[in-house]
């Protein structure tokens, strides 16, 4: 699997963020409602240095990722804006040291440029655009870098683009702020300009449909809208009454204890959901979001993602500790479980829920 991770920012709000990405700094950054790029959430942030850092479950060389990104108003015109930076540490997130990034400048060019592995001091500027962004827009920039040396083995590279066409790019040289000649953690940061952002996606080589540049993509997030075929699972509802399994897991944001389906391996939930409002044929993949806890009795709760399609089952291959505290995890299908690539009727008329192994 080489897409690692998607979001529209949908389906949550500010006091959830540390659920859904694991390194995060909250000074100034909200989920803002109905300012998206398409109406929907996006992520805000109001200069101050704020940011949210993804883990990425294996360190890898090369990595592609794009974003909508906002520019607004001039927090600090002392500092340039970082818009996506590269780490290496532990794969607990502990011990980072900085790599690289792609940087918004104070005349809203772009620049790459090689950072102190601990300050995250600009080392060197690799390259800076002769395009300029304009403030109050939305642009989809996507960022392809290769850590390496600038000679000797597999050597350092980038490419920018912006609204799918390549403004920079730079070949055999030192992108490398730290040796490693590989990262394991973006983050998507603000240092003096207040912005917004919508639509982020991140890819690594590991796989052979998301290696590239994905161009400018469009995340939905759907809700479950009723019942699926399987309600294995006990649905739980803090109200009381008579609950239905696929009514407790549709909230747009979670509401942890006073709605919730708990289950033991090797029961399974499916849900019908609403139909896709994109217009497009083209569905690049989907993503199972899922909120979970794992049961303190039980030791080592295991779940998974679920695609019925007709009659048949198909359990997601990216099988996912949890831990006794609500946390976003999540299962990516590049391809339809049946084979080929999702269509749009598959996507409206597939069930999708989740299993315990």
């Amino acid at each position: 699997m080489s897409l690692k991770y998607a979001d529209s920012f949908d389906g949550y709000v500010t006091a959830d963020m540390t659920d859904s990405w694991e390194v995060v700094n909250t000074v100034g950054q909200t989920i803002e409602a109905g300012t998206g790029r398409f109406g929907t959430n996006c992520l805000r942030q109001n200069g101050g240095g704020g940011f949210v850092g993804k883990l990425l479950n294996t360190a890898q060389a090369t990595f592609t990722m794009g974003a909508a990104f906002q520019a607004l108003a001039e927090y600090n015109p002392s500092l340039v804006t970082a818009i996506f930076q590269l780490f290496i540490g532990t794969p607990s997130g502990s011990g980072l040291q900085a790599i690289c990034q792609l940087a918004l400048n104070k005349n809203f060019t772009l620049s790459m440029q090689r950072l102190n592995p601990t300050s995250e001091a600009v080392v060197e500027t690799l390259g800076t655009t002769t395009f300029v962004l304009r403030a109050n827009l939305y642009y989809y920039i996507e960022w392809q870098v290769t850590i390496g040396p600038a000679s000797g083995g597999v050597t350092g590279a980038y490419e920018v683009r912006v609204n799918e066409e390549t403004v920079l790019s730079g070949v055999n040289v030192n992108t490398d702020g730290v040796g490693a000649r590989q990262a394991n953690q973006v983050r998507l940061k603000t240092l003096s300009r207040d912005c917004r952002w919508d639509d982020f996606y991140i890819c690594d080589t590991a796989g052979g449909q998301f290696n590239g540049f994905q161009g400018d993509v469009h995340i939905e997030a759907k809700l479950a809208n009723a019942a699926g075929s399987n309600t294995e699972m006990t649905p739980v509802a803090a109200a009381g009454g008579s609950p239905e399994n696929w009514d407790m897991v549709n909230e747009a944001a979670p509401d942890d204890e006073n709605t919730y389906v708990s289950g033991v391996s090797p029961n399974q939930d499916t849900y019908n959901f609403q139909d896709t409002a994109i217009p497009y044929s083209n569905i690049r993949a989907v993503q199972i979001r899922m909120n979970v806890r794992g049961d303190p009795a039980n030791a080592t709760p295991i779940i998974r993602g679920v695609v019925r399609d007709g009659v048949t089952d198909y359990s997601g291959t990216n099988t996912i500790s949890t831990i006794n505290t609500y946390l976003y995890r999540y299962d990516i299908f590049e391809t339809h479980p049946a084979g080929g690539a999702w269509t749009r009727a598959q996507v409206d008329a597939d069930q999708f829920g989740i299993e315990v192994v």
